[in-house]
């Protein structure tokens, strides 16, 4: 119904309308909008840094459908839409704020004359300017060597801080100082902790080896050989205190080709609803909750695909020079470690007796006559059972 037979209905002499005539009802014009008003038309396909709606104009109403007729300016064409917001026409102004180009009466009593300036002597506005602010602060950068005398110690709490330094914007540099990068393979073993940092390699090595996670072979044709590093971490304390230097051979998964390399990278982890259900089950029912961590979970999964990775330094023996390493084991850092990974542990699930759940692929149960257990994979290594 176009916006004009709405408006000559209601500019008409006669309101007795045929639909009042014959049901006895005054028609609903909820949706009798002014005809030309602005309006926003809701855009359901935008994207994250695009408008939400757009401008148009109301045109009239829809009869075949619940929607509006709206006209595009810079389109110039009229269509159908329902999620739009009309532009409020009227302003409400409070009643005591006088109107731009009144003069605002003052209330006269019988006793009290009130006189009116003449523009010889003109009114002076009093304006309450802002009071001054205090100016911002500059930065008080540390001194030359602050960084340094924190990082010679073991510990962060070696390192004493001054009296007069205890301010906010000091403990920033203080925190953020701890933080340090984690070394390269080239600055461990120049540094002080070198032994201790060849002993942490020499220990992953030999993980790995026990593991059989790989085999020297040749290198095969038209293989893709990817590289890979160490990722050296420095365990510490509450109180900063050095415990274990940690180091993880990884390979660089960026280098994998789809469709040679790897296939399905998809891992599925339980989500928050799940996870909250689950906990509520067990408040109400009185279970019992147990947290397992299955250390170096990827490498406990064999790898379907032929993958070759170089050596890493200092690894290959005499007489093995040039050849490289063919995966045996999801090493970390391949693109479908967390898939295997997931697909081993269902596996060992419905060996067990489990039952994975439909609606939450990373969850598993067992319900029988005395025996209730929900296991939900929370992380990629960290399953949480209750029972």
């Amino acid at each position: 119904m176009p916006a004009g037979c709405i408006t000559i209905y209601l500019q008409g002499q006669c309101w007795d309308t045929p639909y009042d005539l014959v049901h006895g009802l005054r028609p609903n014009l909820a949706q009798a909008y002014e005809f030309g008003v602005k309006v926003y038309v809701h855009l359901q396909d935008a994207g994250k840094l695009e408008a939400r709606a757009e401008e148009a104009i109301f045109v009239g109403v829809d009869d075949q459908s619940k929607g509006y007729w709206v006209y595009w300016l810079g389109k110039r064409r009229i269509s159908v839409e329902r999620n739009i917001s009309f532009v409020p026409t009227t302003i409400t102004v409070a009643a005591d704020v006088p109107i731009e180009g009144e003069k605002a009466s003052l209330p006269v009593s019988n006793d009290q004359h009130v006189s009116t300036p003449t523009p010889s002597t003109p009114l002076k506005l009093q304006m309450q300017l802002p009071e001054p602010t205090a100016p911002r602060a500059t930065r008080i950068r540390p001194p030359i060597g602050y960084y340094k005398t924190l990082n010679e110690g073991e510990s962060a709490s070696i390192v004493i801080i001054p009296e007069e330094d205890r301010e906010d914007t000091q403990l920033i540099h203080w925190a953020l100082a701890a933080a340090l990068p984690k070394p390269t393979l080239q600055q461990a073993l120049n540094s002080p902790d070198a032994v201790e940092w060849q002993e942490a390699i020499d220990y992953e090595l030999s993980q790995l080896e026990k593991l059989e996670a790989w085999e020297v072979v040749d290198v095969p044709r038209h293989a893709n050989i990817i590289p890979c590093h160490y990722v050296l971490a420095t365990k510490r304390s509450l109180d900063s205190e050095k415990l274990k230097l940690h180091a993880r051979l990884v390979a660089n998964g960026q280098r994998q080709k789809h469709g040679l390399d790897y296939s399905e990278t998809f891992t599925p982890t339980t989500n928050m609803p799940t996870i909250r259900t689950v906990l509520a089950m067990a408040t109400q029912k009185d279970w019992e909750v147990q947290q397992v961590d299955i250390k170096s979970a990827y490498l406990h999964t064999e790898i379907k695909e032929d993958i070759y990775m170089r050596a890493p330094p200092g690894y290959l023996k005499a007489g093995e020079e040039g050849k490289v390493l063919k995966l045996k084991r999801c090493l970390y850092g391949l693109k479908q470690v967390g898939f295997e990974w997931s697909e081993e542990l269902a596996s060992v699930f419905l060996e067990m007796g489990f039952t994975r759940s439909q609606i939450d692929q990373a969850m598993y149960y067992i319900c029988k006559v005395n025996r209730h257990m929900v296991v939900t994979v929370v992380g990629i290594s960290f399953p949480l059972g209750l029972y």
